[in-house]
């Protein structure tokens, strides 16, 4: 019953970051969401604003942005709210 409890926690811990930070997350322009999901994935910064037709700058502009938003600091902060929100879906 171990590995279920430990499911169950799990989920009830991503419940609860969910209903947290779900206005915050609800802030992202749809830019924003892309360029999140491209970051997560793994795209390079240059492969992301070629792939999208925009500047480094812009780019950049849109990273600081969405991290802002959703007051992350770390590409695992990232994750974590692409993960509880389906963006790599």
């Amino acid at each position: 019953m171990g590995s279920v409890a430990h499911q169950i926690k799990g989920i009830l811990e991503d419940n609860m970051f969910m209903r947290k930070n779900y206005q915050r997350f609800a802030t992202l322009t749809k830019r924003e969401m892309e360029i999140l999901r491209l970051v997560v994935i793994g795209r390079k910064r240059n492969h992301i604003a070629e792939q999208l037709n925009i500047s480094l700058h812009t780019y950049d502009t849109h990273r600081k942005n969405i991290r802002t938003k959703l007051e992350a600091k770390s590409l695992a902060d990232l994750m974590r709210y692409a993960r509880a929100f389906g963006v790599m879906d």
